[in-house]
């Protein structure tokens, strides 16, 4: 359906989406939000799963890792190579694209080109290296239009081993805006 004044595009006005609305068959609460500190060689075991919650008074449905909005914020010392062990709690397909972090490509999350979805109830071990300091992200790369826009993101923080890399700051705050 388009506004009155503006013209649908000539063969589009019969097209509807081949999707229905987004219905989780269950959402458990949602957790706070917090940090996981790794050290090369551990392993952060993360479940992207439902979750409810209120939006202005309202209940929703949302969609975290851990059940966190947004999912854990992962830490590591530059140079370190962890393992995240992904096991899905989604009622579809999902994936974990590292993004901006150099890694191989069996682990670059992008579903049908590096690896194949994880289904759910199943998991996927992913092997990260963090070569580079600095602050990146993590989302799915299989139906990301709804699974990220319903809060499949969480945060990577990479220190770097010079002590000096960054400024001397009174306190780290990580906003993350969507």
């Amino acid at each position: 359906p388009m506004p009155p004044p503006m013209a649908m595009m000539p063969g589009m006005s019969e097209l509807s989406p081949n999707t229905a609305p987004y219905l989780p068959a269950s959402a458990a609460t949602r957790d706070v939000s917090r940090t996981i500190r790794l050290r090369a060689g551990d392993t952060v075991n993360l479940t992207p799963r439902p979750f409810a919650t209120t939006i202005d008074g309202k209940p929703v449905v949302m969609l975290g890792y851990n059940g966190m909005l947004p999912g854990p914020r992962l830490e590591v010392p530059q140079n370190a190579q962890i393992t995240a062990r992904v096991t899905s709690a989604l009622d579809g397909a999902t994936s974990i694209h590292w993004h901006g972090i150099r890694l191989d490509n069996a682990f670059d999350g992008a579903v049908g080109l590096t690896q194949g979805a994880i289904e759910p109830g199943r998991s996927f071990d992913y092997s990260v290296r963090f070569p580079d300091a600095g602050v990146y992200w993590y989302h799915p790369h299989a139906r990301e239009d709804m699974q990220q826009g319903l809060g499949l993101y969480g945060t990577i923080v990479v220190r770097s081993a010079s002590p000096n890399y960054y400024s001397t700051v009174n306190r780290e705050e990580m906003l993350v805006l969507s």
